[in-house]
């Protein structure tokens, strides 16, 4: 998940005008739970109580505020928005996949490097997101390819 869009809310999905409160009782309406009752949402789910019951986890806790919250009016265009913006979502997280294993490939020869330079004390490996910020200590040519 990029960590950039998991703090979205309801107006980014136009849930805003439907009435449909997920980013209130949901942290992340991104994760597995918000991602599910979005999906069910689209394919027409409506009943807020089995939109509720998607929850997983530690939301489970949250079902009589979830049931709530899914009150809406969420209407066909709706539907298309949140299809739209869940495809762009995938498609970003796809980018970053390859981006980031490209980087991995392209940095590979400097491995020992690169950890030494992004080693965070508390954890044995260096953190992923630390990496692009890293500023290794040699030059970097580039191979063209």
């Amino acid at each position: 998940m990029l960590p950039e869009v998991t703090g979205l809310g309801a107006q980014c999905f136009g849930h805003e005008d439907a009435g449909i409160k997920l980013a209130t009782v949901a942290r992340d309406i991104l994760g597995t739970s918000g991602r599910a009752m979005l999906e069910a949402l689209v394919q027409g789910t409506r009943d807020p109580a089995v939109l509720a019951e998607l929850a997983r986890g530690r939301m489970r806790a949250k079902l009589p505020a979830l049931r709530q919250a899914l009150v809406g009016h969420f209407r066909p265009h709706h539907a298309f928005l949140t299809t739209q913006i869940l495809a762009h979502l995938d498609h970003l997280e796809m980018a970053v996949a390859t981006l980031s294993a490209r980087i991995e490939a392209v940095l590979a020869p400097f491995a020992d490097a690169v950890h030494s330079v992004c080693l965070d004390r508390r954890r044995s490996q260096p953190p992923r997101h630390r990496l692009s910020r890293a500023r290794p200590p040699f030059d970097v040519q580039r191979t063209g390819s």
